[in-house]
């Protein structure tokens, strides 16, 4: 089968590389047996996709030909697609063809942004499988907005992923998209302010405005105040712009957005 041939390729490599000591000589010692240590790795990591492909029922084969296409015009090596696939094969997608796709995707997003592959996977799919929408189209679409986000804004993928996941529960409820979220995520890494605290207090006063829209409370005419708006203007703002607006108004009032904070009953802040 395909791991015996592998298997086998390996040890021709291993005959080859002794005889190549003989003529070569000791110079080529360190970069062969790299190699060597490289190639054998691949092998055992294919051995773990195959396991558990053997247990969620997928065809190895399958796994065995799309990393070895995928590999010859991939920045990482074949061992470092194996790993990620392996990975992505462990957090219930839809198909082996799903785990294949996105393991071609995190892989081309992590030589972007100079991130690890698996870590901008596992939040992004976290994000995804929060925002209800987990297709392949999606997913790329977000992955491409994290990537242009971190590259303009010079911050990390994946610290405006994990900070739009803390949120992310209290925006969609808001109906702020998944972009939105991100950007908001962005927003907040550039500004130094992505740590739990910040999500806490973010969350806090998206979940007050939204419930306060949907209820009709008069809680929401504080926070109109604050943006400079009559209730009904605030009221009607787009939902992005509403949270946005008063984030940017506590921002802009400098020394005095301690007080702010206090008046709309974060005290701590």
């Amino acid at each position: 089968d395909g791991l015996s041939s592998a298997a086998d390729k390996t040890a021709t490599a291993y005959r080859k590389i002794a005889t190549g000591f003989q003529v070569a000589g000791g110079g080529t010692l360190a970069s062969l047996t790299a190699l060597a240590v490289a190639a054998d790795r691949a092998n055992s990591q294919m051995s773990t996709l195959a396991a558990t492909a053997k247990i969620t029922g997928n065809d190895v084969r399958y796994f065995e030909k799309s990393i070895s296409s995928m590999a010859s015009g991939s920045s990482k090596t074949r061992g470092e697609l194996v790993q990620l696939a392996t990975e992505l094969s462990k957090l219930g997608l839809a198909s082996q063809k799903q785990t294949v796709e996105f393991t071609n995707l995190f892989s081309k997003m992590g030589s972007a942004t100079g991130e690890s592959p698996s870590a901008l996977a596992q939040q992004l799919i976290q994000l995804n499988r929060t925002m209800g929408n987990l297709d392949t189209v999606n997913v790329k679409k977000y992955a491409d907005a994290a990537t242009n986000l971190s590259a303009k804004l010079g911050v990390s993928a994946t610290g405006v992923i994990q900070f739009s996941n803390a949120i992310a529960p209290f925006t969609r409820a808001a109906g702020i998209g998944e972009t939105a979220t991100l950007g908001l995520g962005a927003a907040f890494s550039k500004a130094g302010a992505d740590g739990m605290v910040a999500a806490n207090t973010f969350s806090s006063i998206t979940s007050e405005i939204t419930n306060a829209v949907q209820d009709g409370s008069p809680e929401l005419r504080k926070y109109a105040d604050v943006v400079g708006k009559t209730l009904e203007q605030f009221r009607n703002t787009d939902p992005v712009e509403r949270v946005a607006e008063v984030f940017d108004s506590i921002n802009a009032a400098g020394p005095k957005a301690a007080r702010i904070f206090s008046n709309l009953g974060f005290d701590g802040v």
